[in-house]
């Protein structure tokens, strides 16, 4: 259990982080009048980047991962939500069948996003750790969330999809015609796989010494132009592509590089109230609840 005062302060930086991104995930929409493409791939990143801080934290984190999964869930339907109005609010066309498509997408990466990130936990014992907690007080009896906490999150989240209906758009299409569920499965799994391997660096690099900090940014945005490469290559074996890989390689490198930032940018908070990220005795799954 954390100090009185350290509880109280974590619990407030992660309210005002999380009610931070959610009120820039109102106004995301408007990004998409910037230039030609720029805002709208910069808004792309920046939702990508909170998938994978509810990742990093649902994997991570001490206990039990699959105690956070209806937390994780929940905090990806609020970014739906966000998304969802603010392009109702801002009056931007967006179809029931879009909507339907951003929500499945959101949820299905958000749980595609945990599992590279929950086998690095128990193969090497990663764990992100709250303020005074150290290494040795993350073994055994690490179990931060307890059956009441799993049976209030369900709760939670069915109160949250109970005015799903309210929420989406008018319309009768409940998937875009034009992308077949299988295609739209496999480029998702594509995605994830070059998108933790470009985030990662950032997830650790967030918790160096500072004086590496400067030194592995720049080396980071060489590897990220690299990675971006690869994954505009490989999404052209599973899709026809209307540009090249040089017309395209500024809207992916503009992804890449702003849902790192966010994540980033985050973890910095969080390292800054005290938070680490260390190597821990590894526990059984069963000892961890």
């Amino acid at each position: 259990m954390l100090p009185p005062r350290e509880a109280v302060r974590t619990v407030i930086a992660a309210t005002l982080v999380v009610a931070g991104l959610l009120l820039v995930d109102f106004f995301v929409p408007t990004l998409f009048t910037w230039g030609e493409s720029f805002g709208a791939f910069l808004a792309i990143g920046f939702c990508i980047g909170q998938l994978n801080l509810v990742a990093t934290w649902a994997a991570l984190a001490r206990g039990n991962p699959a105690l956070r999964l209806p937390w994780a869930f929940l905090l990806t339907i609020l970014l739906w939500y966000s998304l969802v109005v603010g392009n109702r609010v801002h009056n931007r066309y967006f179809s029931l069948g879009e909507a339907i498509f951003l929500g499945a997408l959101l949820v299905s990466g958000c749980l595609v996003a945990q599992i590279p990130l929950w086998i690095a936990s128990r193969v090497a014992g990663v764990r992100l750790l709250p303020p005074s907690v150290g290494v040795g007080g993350a073994g055994p009896a690490e179990g931060q969330f307890r059956l009441w906490h799993l049976l209030l999150a369900m709760v939670l989240l069915s109160l949250a999809i109970a005015p799903l209906k309210a929420v989406l758009p008018p319309g009768d299409s409940l998937w875009p015609d034009n992308l077949p569920i299988a295609r739209a499965a496999l480029i998702l799994s594509a995605l994830a796989v070059c998108n933790l391997l470009i985030t990662v660096p950032c997830i650790w690099g967030a918790f160096l010494p500072r004086r590496l900090l400067i030194p592995v940014g720049l080396g980071w945005t060489v590897y990220c132009g690299i990675l971006t490469a690869v994954e505009i290559g490989m999404l052209s074996l599973l899709i026809r592509m209307p540009q090249s890989i040089g017309e395209m390689f500024p809207d992916f490198y503009t992804i890449n590089f702003s849902q790192c930032m966010v994540v980033f940018g985050v973890l910095l908070i969080f390292r800054a109230i005290g938070f680490t990220l260390l190597r821990v005795q590894r526990v059984p799954i069963g000892d961890a609840t």
